[in-house]
């Protein structure tokens, strides 16, 4: 996804004026406030074409390219004005690929990095993977919010939870195989937890986890969601990541969150675990009233203050001027 926001004077993001341009066939928000929204077309050069066409008519001050594809096609050639780049995990941190695979997405980066103003990474971890590719890039911390509206419940206020859920896209990277196992343990321990995957994608990781009884409910709208987390533990199985929305989502309805102990979450106050078994283990301890359950609610209003929509629009702002 690729936006190209102009701004009206020196005022705050929410008073730019933003033009989307994105490819996929996930639905765009009709709340959201862009001026246009124009879905680019398929392929690598039509998109690298689009893009340029749109620049040279709108002539923003800033083209902010979100996530991997987007930082591909709006920074292959230089535009005429500065883009900022989001990179949502790079590709070369997937401990699962070839070293010969990271190597050629670490030097496309690279490369790329020629082209781009300022970073906006989402972790400790992001900006040190950043450095590490151009020990002089500007680097901001934005801070992203949650998808779903913020549950009223108190901090302090525990109950017995009855799911196990964890949300995101069947792919590699979410590692459905390693929530299977975690699955596999929990119900060693507390064969009373269901287990639920909030999210769809490849087929064959969508038939082994049903046929292992895990239920997969396909994409959610946000209240659907937030219904999913609130009587829930959270686990959060990925590889790797740049810093999941999901878990942002899991805060906000209150659920206690355990997760994968990878890099990009440890600056996070969840509980973290490096194997399914020890993973399992938590979850099952998060799903009953008590302290450790008490402890992860009030982590969660500690992520909810740090990511909210002020702090959010203060960390563009930084990331835009830091461009232009």
């Amino acid at each position: 996804m690729s936006s190209a926001p102009s701004r009206r004077g020196s005022a705050p993001p929410p008073h730019y004026e933003h033009h989307l341009l994105h490819s996929g066939d996930e639905a765009v928000d009709p709340g959201t406030p862009w001026t246009s929204v124009t879905a680019l077309p398929a392929g690598h050069l039509p998109a690298v074409a689009a893009i340029r066409r749109t620049v040279r008519r709108l002539r923003p001050d800033v083209v902010h390219a979100h996530s991997s594809w987007a930082g591909f096609h709006s920074r292959l050639l230089e535009l005429r004005c500065p883009v900022v780049y989001e990179p949502h995990c790079f590709k070369f941190d997937d401990p699962g690929a070839s070293p010969l695979a990271r190597w050629a997405y670490r030097t496309a980066e690279r490369v790329l990095a020629r082209h781009t103003a300022a970073f906006g990474t989402l972790s400790q971890h992001e900006a040190a993977l950043m450095r590490g590719l151009v020990p002089s890039a500007q680097t901001v911390r934005l801070e992203n919010v949650p998808s779903i509206a913020a549950a009223a419940e108190h901090p302090s206020f525990g109950r017995q939870r009855d799911t196990i859920v964890m949300i995101g896209r069947l792919v590699p990277q979410k590692d459905p195989e390693f929530f299977l196992r975690t699955v596999a343990a929990i119900r060693e321990r507390d064969p009373g937890l269901r287990p639920v995957w909030v999210g769809d994608g490849a087929p064959h990781y969508r038939e082994m986890l049903e046929a292992s009884g895990v239920e997969v409910t396909g994409w959610l709208g946000p209240e659907e969601v937030r219904a999913r987390l609130v009587d829930a533990v959270y686990v959060h199985t990925a590889a790797y990541e740049g810093l999941p929305l999901s878990i942002l989502d899991a805060a906000a309805a209150n659920a206690p969150i355990a997760a994968r102990a990878i890099l990009s979450v440890r600056d996070l106050p969840i509980v973290l675990e490096s194997t399914p078994e020890t993973l399992a283990e938590a979850a099952c301890l998060l799903s009953r009233p008590g302290h450790r359950q008490n402890a992860a609610l009030r982590g969660n209003a500690s992520i909810r203050r740090a990511h909210s929509l002020e702090r959010l629009g203060a960390s563009l702002s930084q990331l835009y001027e830091a461009a232009a």
